[in-house]
C-alpha cells in the first residue's frame, strides 16, 4: 500500500439510533460495587462517609446494596 495514499474512510458520530444509553437505574450495581471498593480501600465506614458528605448513613447503605442510586438536585 502506498504510504502517501489518503485514507478514504469516514467517521460518523453516534446517533440515537446507533447508541442506546443506559438508564440511571441500570448503573446502580456499578455504583454499589465502586462505593464498596472505595470504602474498603480507604478503610472507612459508611458512617464516616456520611459525616464527610451530604448523604445520610441510611442513603449510603442503600447505595452500597444497589437499592437506590445517588442523585444530585
Amino acid at each position: 500500500m502506498n504510504k502517501n495514499a489518503k485514507n478514504n474512510s469516514t467517521v460518523t458520530p453516534n446517533t440515537s439510533k446507533d447508541f442506546e444509553a443506559k438508564r440511571i437505574e441500570d448503573l446502580a450495581p456499578t455504583v454499589a460495587e465502586n462505593l464498596n471498593k472505595l470504602l474498603e480501600t480507604q478503610n472507612i465506614s459508611a458512617k464516616e462517609l456520611s459525616e464527610k458528605t451530604i448523604y445520610s448513613e441510611s442513603a449510603i447503605s442503600k447505595y452500597r446494596t444497589g437499592k437506590q442510586f445517588p442523585l444530585t438536585s
